[in-house]
């Protein structure tokens, strides 16, 4: 789970292998991250790059875009 992002937790994905991933709404993590003070240019960068790109092994966060 990541740190400070609990109000964005929409639900747990269990994986094919069996993986259980908590999955975030990403519209929240970035009002999140905007609230701790980022632009929204500079929340949707560090978004992108630093969480949705992060690969942490099994169990790696899962982000879910509503359309």
């Amino acid at each position: 789970m990541m740190d400070g992002f609990d109000e964005a937790v929409i639900g747990i994905i269990e994986t094919f292998q069996g993986d259980l991933c908590v999955t975030y709404e990403v519209d929240k993590v970035l009002e999140i991250l905007m609230a701790q003070g980022m632009s929204d240019e500079e929340a949707r960068e560090y978004f992108y790059f630093n969480q949705k790109g992060a690969y942490l092994g099994p169990g790696t966060p899962l982000f879910l875009e509503a359309i």
